[in-house]
């Protein structure tokens, strides 16, 4: 390639970054209610809807009450352990818009819009001299399907994203100015990454300093920790009492599990670390081979920075594995949506392999980034099947995509009575549903007696959550698990309704000819970006029982144990 059309391509970088902003904004905006929200989206549009109804942050409006977990996310005042953020930007925009899907992912997907406009900020505070990194680097991350599918969800992941990106931007800004004003930034920063999710928050900020103690030690200059004190100081005053009120490290959705606590963390080290490979965030390949560059180019500024951002990313996930609340006996796969912080910097990364490329044989380069973006030829994994990703992608959000919960919501608009009873299985399926025709109908039998909600707090909302004392007049079964006939059984015994002993009959009223488990949510390994119409109808549809009464001879009802 010649020096001049080099020239003239390094002087249009400027435009190709704006195109990149501008596309990456169309494909995140665009039909955000393309798919209804899945079970953690619908938990935060629940919350955000009762916040704008009653004023509270709180799980009940009064006719349904957010049990997910038998109760576990909700303290004894009914109100969400999780981080408040994410509910109150929800909230702001039912408040202007109505609580529907599109307001409620709308400021989300704008916010990790604006995270994409703070990293290119990083890029140029970072990179000064290397525009066509910058340029890979952020082509690499706008056009990400990873970052666009989770910047659309109604959920804490673009917080995340952003507030950890406006984090280090003043970090970094300040080592290099070592003003105040980018110290006590960093605090701010940091106190709206605490709000977004505790977890992220925690490990991401350990990383950053154990990275300031490794990385920084020639730049390092004693007036500059009093300035960083400063910025510890506003974090500790915003958040501290606050976490000492609620008591945010107790988790009661998280009980322990089969292994020890080290056998737990390594195994979700690991698989974090794999699974950045699973994700396309740095496919091993690049990694493999961009370590060879790092090697190769050790004493360059230019890649001293890029091996701060490898053990900032190792760092992260580190702490990430120590503290996270997942258990690793009964899942095989870390919670990829966790590595949304790391992504920016692995987009980093790869933008720097591909520059290095770039200085050699520029159109491979451009190619390598095309495959990069478009599909998951260069992760290398065991049972690898080819996958188009950026395509995939752009033709799932321009036309409909049928889901089960929306079907299971058209289906009792047209035949569920006002106030009916349902319940769904498995129990996630119910908050959909509550969000969607929570109006309408009453999710029921969601908590048992070992909730950490006491039964008398329960009985007082005088409301239909007890599985023991309350029977669905519709029981809507998302799959054929086997567990489903232990269910009828249960809530076809006999129990005194009226003063008589009566028992339900549980007949199949519809089969939903639609695939049972929810496809559309973000996390690449489970997303398919068409609806899976191949699915075996006797197992994998979504099927509807009606409740009907049988009354029986006048005796005691019997049987009330849990399934």
């Amino acid at each position: 390639m010649s020096p001049e059309f080099t020239g003239r391509f390094l002087k249009t970088g400027g435009g190709i970054e704006l195109l990149l902003i501008a596309s990456s904004a169309y494909l995140a905006l665009v039909r955000l209610d393309n798919t209804p929200f899945w079970d953690d989206e619908s938990q935060v549009g629940l919350i955000a809807r009762n916040l704008i109804r009653t004023g509270k942050l709180t799980g009940g409006d009064g006719r349904n009450l957010l049990t997910f977990r038998n109760g576990t996310l909700l303290d004894a005042n009914l109100r969400p352990i999780d981080p408040p953020l994410q509910y109150l930007v929800a909230a702001a925009s039912f408040a202007l818009a109505g609580a529907s899907t599109w307001a409620g992912r709308l400021p989300f997907a704008l916010i990790g819009w604006a995270g994409l406009i703070v990293f290119r900020r990083v890029l140029h505070q970072t990179f000064r001299q290397e525009p066509v990194l910058r340029l890979y680097s952020l082509a690499t991350l706008a056009l990400s399907v990873v970052f666009l599918l989770n910047i659309r969800q109604c959920r804490y992941y673009s917080l995340v994203l952003f507030s950890s990106l406006l984090t280090y931007s003043a970090y970094r800004a300040f080592l290099i100015s070592r003003r105040w004003r980018y110290s006590l930034l960093l605090g701010l920063a940091a106190i709206v990454l605490f709000y977004s999710n505790y977890l992220l928050c925690t490990a991401f900020l350990l990383s950053l300093a154990v990275g300031y103690l490794v990385f920084a030690r020639k730049d390092r200059h004693r007036a500059d920790y009093v300035k960083l004190a400063g910025a510890v100081g506003v974090f500790l005053v915003a958040t501290v009492p606050y976490a000492l009120h609620f008591r945010i490290w107790h988790r009661p959705d998280s009980p322990a599990g089969e292994y020890s606590y080290f056998q737990n963390a390594l195994l979700l080290l690991w698989w974090n670390l794999r699974d950045l490979n699973l994700i396309t965030a740095i496919p091993w390949t690049i990694a493999l081979a961009l370590t060879f560059f790092l090697l190769r180019h050790r004493r360059s500024e230019g890649t001293r920075v890029l091996v701060e951002w490898v053990g900032l990313v190792l760092g992260y996930v580190v702490f990430l594995a120590a503290f996270s609340r997942q258990r690793a006996d009964v899942t095989t796969m870390a919670d990829v949506r966790y590595l949304i912080t790391a992504l920016p910097f692995l987009a980093g990364l790869v933008g720097a392999f591909l520059g290095f490329v770039h200085r050699r044989r520029p159109l491979l380069a451009g190619a390598l980034c095309v495959v990069v973006l478009t599909s998951n030829v260069l992760t290398l994994l065991p049972g690898w099947q080819f996958r188009w990703l950026l395509p995939a992608y752009v033709g799932e959000v321009h036309r409909d995509y049928p889901t089960a919960c929306r079907e299971v919501v058209r289906f009792l608009e047209t035949h569920a009575a006002q106030d009916d009873l349902v319940f769904a299985f498995p129990e996630y399926n119910n908050y959909p549903l509550m969000f969607y025709v929570g109006d309408k109908v009453r999710i029921c039998c969601t908590l048992d007696r070992s909730s950490p909600i006491p039964v008398e707090r329960v009985r007082s909302l005088n409301a239909p959550y007890l599985i023991d004392e309350n029977f669905p007049d519709w029981l809507i079964a998302f799959g054929g698990d086997p567990s489903l006939v232990r269910l009828l059984q249960f809530f076809s015994r006999p129990h005194v309704r009226g003063g008589r002993s009566v028992r339900l009959e549980y007949s199949l009223f519809r089969v939903i000819d639609v695939y049972c488990l929810d496809t559309s949510r973000p996390e690449l390994p489970w997303h398919r970006f068409v609806p899976i119409k191949d699915f075996d109808r006797n197992r994998e549809a979504v099927y509807v029982f009606r409740a009907s009464t049988v009354r029986l001879d006048p005796i005691a009802a019997i049987g009330n144990s849990r399934p």
